[in-house]
């Protein structure tokens, strides 16, 4: 006796949708609109989620703020206007001799 092929697609779909109305919907999902919070709201909603990583957080800023008074410039626009561009700074590659040969 031969057998007859089932096609699997319409028990694919009853399965799929019994999973998707049984099945819980994640958090997210279940999150306010964006009107629905204050932006103070919202802010202490992130303070909150990120405060674990503050210690790292503040070393890290330490160590940018230590490099930065080590070195030639300070974070600011005054310390700047003493900055001079390096003379390579202003030549135009497309016509400097390297280019022009290695297109030939």
């Amino acid at each position: 006796m031969r057998r007859r092929h089932i096609n699997p697609i319409p028990r694919c779909l009853a399965a799929l949708v019994f999973l998707c109305t049984t099945m819980p919907l994640p958090s997210f999902a279940s999150a306010p609109a964006a009107g629905a919070i204050t932006p103070q709201q919202a802010d202490l909603i992130w303070r909150k989620a990120t405060e674990g990583y503050a210690p790292a957080r503040a070393a890290l800023v330490a160590k940018v703020e230590e490099g930065a008074a080590q070195g030639p410039f300070r974070p600011d626009w005054a310390s700047l206007r003493h900055h001079r561009e390096p003379a390579w700074f202003g030549i135009d590659l497309a016509s400097a001799p390297e280019a022009t040969t290695a297109s030939r």
